[in-house]
């Protein structure tokens, strides 16, 4: 009863396995299928859709492109008529108000511009438009046609684009310009009715990224591509540079609330500076796949049931013949080793060649047994043998490590003194060299040495020549100054009379100046007798009055000499100190002179002395310069012999290094030998257990 429990939970666990493995390989499968089919139909539905509004952007970028066809072809027309080329002023603002209801209903205001830029308009404007880029490219005659630049109206305040053709005389120059101004938010209401799917929407941009048209009127030129990312949107600023590339397409970017969109854009043909968009939300693209995949999920979940109840059945059918295999194993797997006995089970399928194919590998079983238990026997005895041998062999590894080890320690000991010896006279090679060195560095410093006295004893002979010369040059100043000295006597003698004689002149002038004031006092008085004469002493008035004039020129005069006099006298006063100081100075410099020539000889004498000790060191110098040449000869020599010694050295110690390599080669393959001898011995003893265990295993076995 046990043994039928058993193999029914048997049975029940091979089932549920089989089961398992059947349907999880089904539902992958179905699930594989599922993803692809969804993906494939996602990405071709999407494909689908971006073609499609592709075409759609491209054809309202169609109509924009019209549009500006239309105005156009209106302002050339309306460009051709005689009222804007007449002289007279008034004649283009009645030709604008006739033709304000004739033109399309997207423009607001017809505008007429003459050649200096003044304008008027339909709405009353007046002013000029010699700053504006349209006007601009008419008058230098770059474009006939222009579309400006989106621009606040002066009075509406509005955003405004000015539509303007050329407006030519019969010779081909420009005289003016027509133009129509069209609103932003008119241009804002043709692009949103240009709607797409439940939530797509257009708008309108220009070359620079300003938006000019859009169904939210805060967009209009309040959005620029480039700056917008600032805001919270995520990639609508790189949108700019695939849009001027000039070619349709499209660009998926993020709003500030997270939401994706997806913008395909067409260029318009007739000003490729405008380029037309649409913005869909990227989900409404693909909503149109997700009835597709809630059925192929619901196909999913019903082949995995199928599959599950499929597998269920099949594991059944497999898994009892299985089972039936699986208990006759475990049966001779119990036993007593007994290969003679067989599986018993007549089936035709896979189960059947199974156990037929087990019966036949217990007959090849029971050969190789019966070969191995007659094996055994001779492994015992070689196991045996080989004992023997690898502790004989251990034996003698052991007395040959022995002599090994002895031989080297001498050898060892041998180099160590070889060392030592070849140390010491390395040390006594750098002594000598070391000697060389200073006894070349001594050679060098006595040549030197004798090359600076060589040239300070010229020096000195030079210097010594020198200070004769410069003794005759402060005799020859000597005698310069002592005649100088007189010369300077002289001269402030010649001053001293000088000076007296101006005081004598200084008196002179104060007995003229004198005479002076008593020839007027007298001149004064004569005029007062010759007035109490009358007219017998007018003659004798007019002498008195002249001998007053005289007596009055000749006070200035003196006056004048006496100032003249005194200014002499104090510069005669500083001459006679400038001498006097002068005087000083030579007697000064007379006495220095005196001196330094003493120096000079002084210097002279001792300069000779010098000159005669030099010549004395220089012959000393030259015979230590001799005896340090010979000392370098005897110590080149010293070591040449001391590289010979190095030389034997380094060979005595080469094969002392040589030796103690080879010795430590045998003492290694020794050791090689006595640790292979060791596993030898050990593999002895394993094959022995091997041997035994083999016994007790294989002697199991009923044959």
């Amino acid at each position: 009863e046990g043994e039928v429990k058993m193999h029914q939970g048997f049975v029940l666990k091979l089932r549920a396995r089989i089961a398992m493995i059947l349907g999880t390989f089904v539902a992958l499968t179905m699930l594989t299928v599922t993803v692809v089919l969804g993906l494939s139909m996602n990405k071709s539905v999407a494909d689908s859709a971006k073609t499609s509004l592709l075409s759609v952007a491209s054809a309202r970028a169609a109509q924009i492109s019209d549009l500006i066809d239309k105005m156009h072809w209106q302002l050339r027309i309306l460009a051709q008529r005689p009222e804007f080329v007449a002289k007279d002023r008034k004649a283009p603002a009645v030709a604008l108000a006739a033709l304000r209801s004739a033109v399309s209903p997207e423009v607001a205001n017809l505008v007429f511009a003459w050649g200096d830029g003044s304008f008027i308009s339909t709405s009353g404007e007046t002013g000029s438009l010699a700053d504006r880029d349209a006007f601009q490219k008419i008058a230098s005659k770059s474009a006939s046609f222009v579309i400006g630049k989106p621009e606040a109206g002066k009075t509406q305040g509005q955003y405004q684009l000015l539509f303007a053709n050329a407006v030519t005389s019969a010779d081909g120059e420009v005289v003016g310009m027509v133009g129509f101004q069209v609103r932003l938010s008119d241009l804002s209401t043709l692009v949103a009715n240009m709607k797409v799917g439940k939530k797509g929407y257009g708008w309108l941009v220009d070359a620079g990224g300003d938006v000019i048209a859009h169904p939210m009127p805060d967009k209009v030129m309040g959005v620029k591509l480039g700056e917008s990312d600032k805001t919270g949107t995520v990639g609508f600023d790189a949108m700019k540079q695939p849009m001027a590339a000039g070619n349709p397409g499209s660009w998926v970017w993020k709003t500030s609330n997270g939401r994706e969109l997806i913008t395909f854009f067409a260029p318009v043909e007739s000003n490729p500076e405008w380029i037309f968009a649409i913005d869909s939300p990227l989900d409404e693209i693909t909503a149109s796949v997700r009835p597709v995949v809630d059925a192929l999920l619901v196909l999913l979940i019903a082949s995995t049931l199928a599959s599950a109840l499929l597998a269920l059945f099949v594991a059944g059918r497999i898994a009892r013949p299985i089972a039936l295999a699986g208990a006759s194993f475990r049966e001779l797997a119990e036993g007593d080793a007994d290969l003679r006995k067989r599986v018993e089970i007549r089936r035709r399928d896979e189960i059947g060649d199974l156990a037929r194919d087990f019966n036949a590998f217990l007959d090849k079983l029971r050969e190789i047994v019966t070969g191995l238990k007659e094996a055994q026997s001779s492994l015992g005895t070689i196991g045996d043998g080989l004992g023997t041998s690898v502790e004989a062999t251990t034996e003698a590894i052991s007395r040959i490590s022995g002599a090994v080890v002895e031989v080297q320690g001498k050898t060892e000991r041998q180099s160590l003194s070889v060392n030592q010896a070849s140390s010491a006279v390395e040390e006594i090679a750098k002594n000598i060299e070391g000697l060389e060195k200073l006894i070349q560095s001594q050679a060098v410093s006595v040549a030197q040495a004798s090359s600076s006295i060589e040239l300070m004893v010229g020096d000195i002979a030079q210097v010594s020549e020198s200070m004769e010369t410069l003794a005759d040059q402060f005799r020859t100043l000597l005698k310069a100054a002592s005649e100088g000295k007189t010369t300077q006597d002289e001269t402030f003698a010649r001053i001293q009379q000088i000076a007296e004689r101006s005081e004598a002149l200084m008196e002179a002038n104060a007995v003229i100046a004198g005479i002076a004031s008593q020839t007027n006092l007298l001149a004064m008085n004569a005029a007062i007798e010759a007035a109490r004469a009358g007219e017998a002493g007018k003659g004798f008035s007019v002498v008195s009055e002249e001998i007053r004039h005289l007596a009055e020129t000749a006070a200035e005069q003196a006056h004048t000499i006496g100032t003249s006099l005194t200014t002499v006298q104090s510069e005669i006063a500083l001459v006679v100190l400038s001498a006097q100081a002068s005087g000083a100075a030579f007697d000064h410099v007379a006495d220095g002179l005196v001196e330094t020539e003493g120096q000079v000889s002084r210097m002279k004498d001792a300069l000779t002395h010098q000159r005669a000790a030099g010549s004395q060191v220089l012959e000393a110098l030259g015979s230590v310069n001799h005896i340090t040449s010979e000392v370098r000869t005897g110590s080149q020599e010293m070591s040449a012999g001391n590289q010979i010694i190095l030389g034997e050295m380094d060979q005595l110690r080469r094969a002392s290094d040589e030796i103690a390599g080879s010795l430590e080669g045998l003492r290694v393959a020794a050791r090689l030998i006595a640790e292979g001898a060791e596993r030898v011995t050990k593999m002895a003893a394993d094959t022995k257990s091997t041997i035994a265990g083999m016994e007790g295993s294989i002697g199991r076995f009923v044959v």
